[in-house]
């Protein structure tokens, strides 16, 4: 077996239909600048069997590995083991990584989940420190009219009171400072599980002239026509006003002008996500699926 480390997009691209019939990658991939983006192909006798990539943030020490694949004849414990090895090395030896986190997408499945940790018990210098996982939702947005039955649906309230919404893009250091500061923030460079934040379609509410934030909604690119809702959060002095609803309305209907379909990330705990899916979107969700984060330490390479 040779693994070889693809730089060009039109090598990857040729990689990709050969050894998966397609040549769709995420957005993050190849357009959004602040990610090392790392894609290493598997092939046996000059014929492409495998594939592996993932990104790491400009400055960051944490491997994001989004996709490993390998061709059902070739699945073997050990190709899947070199595989996996080889984009860890490489990670670590040039760009000094510490860690990785392994995403996939999978049903509720502790056998395959058990599976991945036992695999990575056997590559020495891997250490799982835990896992992280969360229901998505897929709604499609023309669905969207089942919300304005709702007397909280008034997508322009929020401009009669005084308050504003920015795109993230749009905001200055200071306003993004603030956001630091609350727990769990997805602009905490320390939260490791943040990543991919698609800043133009994130939104930011606000008050006192755009300079104190009263809440978000971040969101992430899955591919050109379909968009995910990371974080959805409001400062508690808004979280019960009508007003925080007018918010999210607003962005649902900037998001549908755009996307066909929207997922919603909901994690263990996130009571607020988790009403707005039970309560207004669970008549017309059209797929479901868990979101897994497997988080790997590095604890020394031989």
């Amino acid at each position: 077996m040779d693994i070889e480390l693809m730089v060009e997009r039109n090598a990857i691209e040729e990689l990709a239909k050969k050894v998966l019939g397609h040549h769709t990658f995420p957005p993050f991939l190849f357009v959004e600048d602040k990610y090392n983006r790392l894609v290493l192909g598997m092939s046996e006798n000059n014929h492409p069997i495998g594939m592996a990539y993932g990104v790491i943030e400009h400055g960051a020490d944490t491997l994001f590995l989004h996709f490993i694949y390998i061709k059902k004849e070739y699945r073997t414990c050990k190709n899947v083991k070199a595989l996996l090895n080889s984009i860890f090395i490489e990670a670590i030896n040039t760009k000094n990584v510490r860690g990785a986190v392994w995403k996939f997408i999978s049903d509720d499945n502790n056998i395959e989940i058990n599976s991945r940790i036992q695999l990575l018990t056997k590559i020495p210098y891997c250490s799982v420190r835990d896992i992280h996982s969360s229901k998505q939702f897929r709604v499609n947005t023309k669905n969207f009219s089942h919300l304005q039955q709702f007397k909280i649906f008034n997508p322009k309230l929020w401009m009669e009171k005084g308050y504003y919404v920015l795109r993230l893009s749009e905001c200055n250091v200071e306003l993004v400072d603030k956001m630091h500061n609350k727990g769990n923030s997805p602009f905490d460079k320390r939260n490791k599980n943040n990543l991919h934040i698609d800043e133009y379609n994130s939104f930011v509410f606000a008050r006192d002239n755009m300079q104190e934030p009263m809440g978000w909604i971040v969101c992430s690119l899955i591919c050109k026509n379909e968009i995910t809702i990371r974080h959805f959060f409001m400062y508690e002095t808004e979280r019960a006003k009508i007003i925080a609803h007018s918010f999210a309305a607003y962005v649902l209907s900037t998001i549908a002008l755009s996307f066909d379909y929207l997922w919603f990330d909901v994690t263990k705990g996130n009571r607020q996500m988790e009403m707005i899916v039970n309560n207004y979107f669970a008549p017309i969700i059209d797929k479901k699926s868990i979101n897994y984060s497997l988080n790997i330490d590095f604890v020394q390479v031989c």
